[in-house]
């Protein structure tokens, strides 16, 4: 092939994807299921965030001898900055993998470039999940990774940033552990039990770009049972009986100093319906689920409600007098969403700031059944 052409189908190859602006990703597992010949199925969702279009997500592979089929499924963008202005988006799809016989471990990885321009200097990146097949003795059930994630584009202004509570919850209330993934920055700090990220000083303005590994172990002693027959013995005590671990990359960026850090002026603020940040929020198959949010800056103008949530969720934004606006997002589970646990994560967006991050987790259950004929049902709101 001449030269000229094998450099141009080069960078049509990977020119698309190298252009691509990576924000950061997270990973969502289901709890996995063993089939009848001692593999296992193990499905995931990936969110990848970016800018202008996220429609191009990069894949991950399982550790070389894991799986023994590995299919994605397409890729449905689930928010976008629609000002106009093209500055974040979200997408997700999910893949379902299949074990290979006798694998105690479900491992995978993946990684990329680029990251937006950040202050770190971090252009590659690496993301990685491992999860445990054993049975649990302590529930006889097998374990749920943790479930995090955050919107595609967190922003604060200088003087206005102290903390980010990143979400952090295991559905089998475990102990979950944060943690830096690489070397840690002189000017943040990361809570280990609560998942906070705090600043040191006064950080510096500009882009932070971040890899936080978050592990779940259990509160006592437990064994695993594997389907190979073996048993594991797993310590509370120990830093290395970890359950599971997925790897999440989110970017900051530190905007400059506002006049007034007062909630509500210039930052704008979510005001009471909301549910408290942290909440389970739970629905069934054929159900709609609705979560609306009220939120207000009386000094500037709200422009949007930045969302990440499981594809499919519609978002209904609506400007109030006064400074107020709100946000309906809405969605109907589907019986692929059965026993799904999900992250939704949102902040109220601004020309000059954001909101502070809210986030709750979303639970998919069976319907109930019918009611016996001539019975009601009565539901009781305390």
């Amino acid at each position: 092939m001449e030269a000229g052409k094998l450099l141009l189908l080069l960078f049509t190859t990977f020119g698309i994807i190298s252009a691509q602006t990576f924000y950061g990703q997270s990973v969502t597992f289901n709890k996995p299921r063993r089939n009848s010949d001692g593999t296992f199925e193990v499905i995931f969702y990936q969110r990848q965030n970016g800018r202008e279009s996220c429609q191009d997500q990069f894949d991950f592979e399982c550790d070389v001898g894991v799986c023994s089929s590995f299919q994605k499924s397409s890729v449905v963008q689930t928010d976008q900055d629609d000002t106009g202005q093209d500055r974040w988006c979200q997408s997700e799809s999910f893949t379902t993998a299949n074990t290979t016989a006798d694998i105690n471990t479900f491992s995978m990885k993946s990684s990329g470039c680029c990251w937006l321009t950040n202050l770190d200097g971090k252009t590659n990146w690496t993301a990685e999940a491992q999860m445990t097949l054993g049975m649990r003795s302590d529930s006889n059930t097998f374990n749920t990774c943790p479930v995090t994630t955050t919107v595609s584009y967190l922003r604060v202004p200088q003087n206005c940033f102290t903390e980010i509570k990143l979400l952090a919850y295991d559905p089998d209330e475990d102990v979950i552990r944060c943690r830096f993934a690489n070397e840690s920055t002189s000017e943040f700090t990361l809570v280990e039990d609560t998942c906070t990220l705090r600043g040191v000083g006064l950080v510096s303005v500009g882009v932070h770009a971040f890899d936080i590994v978050l592990e779940d172990f259990p509160k006592e002693n437990i064994s695993l049972q594997h389907a190979n027959g073996t048993t594991q013995m797993l310590d509370s005590s120990s830093r290395t009986s970890q359950l599971c671990k997925v790897t999440m990359q989110f970017s900051l960026e530190i905007l400059p100093s506002i006049p007034s850090c007062e909630p509500g002026r210039v930052l704008p603020i979510f005001l009471a319906q909301i549910p408290p940040d942290g909440s389970v929020l739970s629905s069934t198959v054929g159900q709609l689920f609705q979560l609306s949010a009220k939120a207000q800056a009386y000094r500037v103008s709200i422009q949007d409600f930045q969302v990440s949530g499981p594809a499919n969720l519609m978002k209904t934004f609506t400007d109030e007098p006064l400074g107020k606006a709100t946000v309906l997002l809405e969605k109907t589970a589907t019986p692929q969403d059965l026993f799904r646990i999900a992250s939704l994560c949102l902040t109220v967006e601004t020309s000059e700031s954001q909101s502070d991050l809210r986030c709750f987790v979303t639970e998919v259950n069976k319907p109930p059944p019918p009611a016996p004929q001539g019975l009601s049902i009565v539901t009781v709101i305390v």
